[in-house]
């Protein structure tokens, strides 16, 4: 008796494995072109820019729950990376990669070098 309560709690597991297995593969389905676009269109406004692979993350996870992710993350300034990017600048930094760009250089009333590309 109970080598047949213990197989029937065997099977019944084994079915309800399957069963949870194959749920997970139905939600973590790809995502669909909307909402691949909506993702897309989202982190054009919302971020600095993103791999597809991240777009596809984020379409996966929902764009309510990403949102909702970015801003319960600590606050993080531009400023400050951006003041070390011109120090190395001014150092001489970056001179060796003036070479590699093909661009017009225009020097402000500030003394800065701006870059356009055509």
């Amino acid at each position: 008796m109970n080598c047949q309560r213990l197989t029937r709690l065997t099977i019944g597991s084994w079915s309800i494995s399957a069963i949870l297995v194959l749920v997970g593969l139905l939600v973590h389905a790809e995502p669909t072109q909307q909402e691949l676009e909506d993702a897309s269109r989202l982190a054009a406004r919302a971020t600095f820019g993103m791999t597809y692979e991240q777009i596809v993350d984020m379409a996966e996870q929902g764009l309510n729950e990403w949102l909702d992710e970015q801003l319960e993350m600590d606050c993080t300034y531009f400023v400050p990376v951006e003041d070390q990017l011109f120090e190395m600048h001014k150092e001489g930094e970056y001179d060796d990669l003036r070479d590699l760009i093909d661009a017009e250089v225009e020097i402000d009333e500030d003394g800065n070098e701006n870059y356009w590309m055509w």
